[in-house]
Parts: C-alpha cells; structure tokens; sequence
C-alpha cells in the first residue's frame, strides 16, 4: 500500500486562506496592501514571497497587522543581507549532500494530512560527522541551515501543496533523542539552536507538529536549555512519545503505518542515514523516485532545478539561472 491508495481528507484549518473569518481577513487584506507596497507584488517572480507566504507571517502574529510587518521586515532584510537567493541558487549538489547529514532530514512521506515529514536525530551525529559539520566556519553552518529550510519551503511544501490542490501545508517534524548522551547534546547546543531560532524568526508558521521519541532521563535538563529558543506557538505543538507509546502505534494516529519508519513503530525500511525513501505520488512529479542533489523547488506545477548537471536524472524539469 502507498499513499497514493489512501485518500486524505483536506480539512482548511482556521486562519488559513479559504478558512479566514471577517476580521482575519480584513487584516491580511491590510497587510499584503502594505507589503506589496513596500516590497513588491506577490504574485511576482522577483520577490520571495506569495500569498501563503504573507498569511504566515500574520497567522504567527496573531493577525496583528504592524507586529506581522515588522517580523516581515526583519526577515526581508535577512535575506538581502546573506544574499540568500544568490546562496541558495548556487549550492552544490555536493555540498548540499553533505549539508543534509547534520540537519533534519526529508523521509520522502507525508503525514495523513499531506504534510512531508522530516527526522531529525541527533545522535546520529557521531564523531566523525562532528568533526566534519565543526570543520565548516560558523558563518558557512548558518548559510547551510538556510540554504536547507529554503529548500523546505521552496521544494516539498509547494509540491506537498500541490498534490493536495491547498495552499502549501506546514511540515510534520519526528526529532529522535535515542543515542543522545548529555554531553553530546550540550555540544551540539548551538549548532541545533541557530535552527530553531532561524526558523521562529525567519519561517513562521511551517510546522504542522513535532513528536519528541526516544527521550532520555535527561530530558528535563535538556528542556531547560531548549524551550526558550522556541516561541509559544511553537512549543505548544510539541508533544512527547514514550517507548510504550511508540510501540503501540501512538504515530498511526497521524501517519501512516506504511509511510512510518520501523523504528518508530511503522513499516518502512528507513533510516536516519538513508536516502528519502520517495513515495509514489511525489515521485510522479519529480518523474524518479529519488530526490534531487542540488537546489530545486516546485513553481507553478514545474520541477526547477538549479544544478544543470541533475537534467540527465529529471528530464521533465527546467533549469533555472543561477
């Protein structure tokens, strides 16, 4: 069985184009009629944002328009001050690879409400790969955990999106504790607090719900350290699974046993060093069932690709200038 034979049910959640109420509406009317002002048309090729993209940053702000404007603003000129798009567009498929070894990683599956999920586990980061992340300058480490949540957002939610025929979904995040000791945790500290912080201020309202597994005895001290990198909101999708609960199938509850790794209680050959295991509906947009190397995203029903030399494996897809 794959996803493709399970028909899931599109339910518009509140706050959500086509689910506004009068009020939610009447301030995203005020807040794109500002945006686009300031900043540009949405629906433009030269700008990093769209529709969804503007409802975001206001559903995160609790449709206040001026403190959404300012997040926004803020994120704008984060992104002119990297040169995120010159960044993201010329990414090495190779770098990226190895970028992908550190970082939560795409399963290739979607949750049952069409959401992808992505795995993050920690104590895969052993010592040789945490030499190898260290070995990069601080500076390069922030570029690649942007470069990798551009690809999020450009590539899998669009095309998650589209397969739901919805505006784009948030992700669905499985964070693996097991193998984790404290001190590995406290080294890893920063490296895994510049993502979380990068993703609160610069990409709201991505995240659908993240299931903690596998967690330790030392958890309590390590939420110590943890719970102020993350806002309110985003806290309060967290939620823990214990040992007997993952057994039992507590993640059926939101995937898929097929679309669910074995170690987490599902039926799917896959780990965290794996390759995205590419479902078949996703696959039939990629035209393989692989994902690409390099830099990519899904516009207007179009695979893109920013790396020419991957042209050969899609062969539907169109290649971008860098």
């Amino acid at each position: 069985m794959s996803s493709s034979e399970v028909k899931t049910k599109v339910v518009i959640p509140q706050g959500w184009h086509g689910n506004l109420n009068e009020s939610q509406q009447t301030a995203y009317n005020t807040f794109k009629q500002k945006v686009e002002a300031d900043y540009g048309s949405c629906s433009s090729n030269e700008t990093w944002f769209d529709e969804v993209t503007l409802l975001r940053f206001l559903r995160a702000r609790k449709f206040d328009v001026e403190k959404a404007i300012e997040q926004f603003s803020a994120t704008d000129s984060w992104r002119k001050e990297i040169n995120l798009e010159h960044l993201f567009r010329t990414c090495s498929a190779e770098e990226l690879a190895q970028s992908r070894r550190h970082y939560p990683r795409f399963l290739g599956r979607r949750d049952k409400h069409g959401r992808p999920i992505f795995v993050l586990r920690p104590g895969s980061l052993d010592s040789e790969r945490q030499k190898e992340m260290f070995s990069i300058p601080p500076k390069r480490q922030f570029e690649r955990i942007a470069i990798l949540t551009e690809l999020m957002v450009r590539l899998w939610l669009p095309m998650a999106s589209f397969l739901l025929a919805k505006e784009h979904p948030v992700k669905e995040d499985i964070v693996d504790l097991g193998g984790a000791s404290l001190g590995m945790m406290w080294t890893l500290r920063n490296h895994l607090k510049q993502a979380s912080v990068l993703n609160s201020a610069h990409y709201p309202e991505t995240l659908g719900t993240l299931a903690l597994v596998n967690v330790p005895t030392f958890f309590t001290t390590l939420w110590g350290w943890i719970q102020k990198w993350f806002d309110e909101g985003t806290r309060n999708k967290m939620f823990i699974v214990d040992a007997n609960q993952l057994k039992q199938g507590k993640l059926h509850d939101i995937i898929h046993p097929f679309d669910l790794p074995k170690v987490y209680g599902g039926e799917l050959e896959w780990q965290y060093e794996d390759e995205p295991s590419i479902e078949q509906e996703i696959a039939s947009l990629l035209g393989a069932k692989e994902a690409p190397d390099g830099p990519a995203e899904w516009k207007d029903g179009q695979l893109i690709l920013f790396d020419a030399s991957e042209k050969e494996r899609f062969p539907d897809a169109m290649v971008g200038s860098q």
